[in-house]
């Protein structure tokens, strides 16, 4: 990877940090690195730039809500879990079931598996 040739500087501006970040950009998809390595490597260096031009404050980050977060179900979720089942039980199609209840097959699919690894 080749260095910025403003490399041994020391006093620096805002918009020429964001310039030798472009560069560093440049030099870093040059190297052949991956897009999300680029990414991770922008990020960082990215907030590093805004916090120096005062626009950036380090602090911990709100953490983005689980896609797991074990809630009680919704009300009738239940009921309606406990139809599905019956009703594929009878031999209904999931398309059938799906139109039945207002979802998708694929949805139709998913309860019926987590319903069997309940059991």
């Amino acid at each position: 990877m080749t260095q910025s040739a403003s490399s041994t500087r020391t006093e620096w501006t805002a918009s020429e940090f964001q310039a030798e970040l472009a560069q560093f950009k440049h030099a870093l998809r040059a190297a052949g690195l991956k897009e999300a390595t680029v990414h991770s490597y922008l990020t960082g260096s990215s907030r590093f730039v805004r916090w120096l031009a005062g626009e950036y404050v380090p602090g911990p980050r709100r953490a983005a809500p689980s896609a797991r977060v074990n809630r009680a179900p919704e009300p009738g979720r239940r009921d309606r879990d406990a139809a599905i089942v019956l009703a594929r039980e009878q031999g209904d199609t999931l398309q059938e079931i799906g139109t039945r209840f207002g979802i998708s097959r694929q949805r139709v699919r998913q309860i019926l598996g987590r319903d069997r690894t309940k059991q």
